[in-house]
């Protein structure tokens, strides 16, 4: 069986996902389409390797409070929000200064 993206599914447990996340964080490409929509599971991997946010689902990368959340934590990680609100996150991340 394979997911959204085309990788063979190996974890469906949330419990096991999260144990698999703490010790290698490259998991979410083989997780269920359920669990790579999971705030927690997500927030995990991304504290390990914080490329993997790119596998997460189109919903939380579009998900405006949660990538600001992580943007915050590391500007970088913008490029993974969806398109419709990356604008959006990059102003908010970088405000335009006043000139006097």
């Amino acid at each position: 069986m394979k997911n959204s993206l085309g990788y063979k599914i190996i974890y469906t447990s949330k419990k096991r996902t999260l144990e698999a996340v703490k010790q290698d964080g490259h998991v979410l490409p083989y997780s269920s389409d359920k669990l790579r929509n999971d705030r927690e599971i997500v927030l995990e991997s991304v504290k390990y390797n914080s490329w993997t946010l790119y596998y997460a689902s189109k919903e939380l990368k579009s998900n405006k409070n949660f990538m600001l959340k992580l943007a915050k934590q590391d500007k970088n990680l913008v490029i993974y929000a969806d398109k419709s609100i990356r604008d959006e996150l990059i102003y908010k991340l970088y405000p335009k200064k006043k000139l006097n």
